[in-house]
């Protein structure tokens, strides 16, 4: 198999498995360019920000594994009918609060990392 069959086989849904996980081509174009600014910034950081990298990374992967990620099977476990309702209806309602209480903890994590950067740099 070349690069260019196993990145096909990557991109399209044949498995059932996928049908839970997969993504569509727009979805990791995104991911790969998410991780390309990632190593970006990664490779041009000093020594010094490297804890900053490692703050934001930290902070943004944490809650997204966290809290949205598995809010974001159940609710497509739900739609795709493979969990059932029954005596748990509260369950959606609560998996979507987690996906908002997990961006917010996101973009708080993200801002108390920068905000702390921000004072070791006025302090050297």
């Amino acid at each position: 198999l070349g690069a260019p069959s196993i990145a096909k086989s990557l991109l399209t849904d044949t498995s059932e498995s996928e049908s839970v996980f997969g993504t569509t081509l727009a979805q990791g174009s995104v991911a790969v360019a998410i991780l390309a600014l990632i190593t970006e910034i990664a490779f041009n950081v000093s020594e010094e920000d490297v804890g900053l990298v490692l703050g934001i990374v930290g902070a943004v992967l944490g809650s997204q594994l966290g809290y949205v990620v598995p809010a974001l099977l159940n609710l497509k476990m739900f739609a795709q009918g493979k969990i059932k309702l029954s005596s748990k209806s509260w369950e959606p309602a609560l998996n979507r609060f987690l996906l908002c209480f997990g961006s917010i903890f996101a973009f708080f994590g993200t801002f108390a990392t920068l905000k702390e950067h921000q004072g070791h740099v006025h302090d050297h």
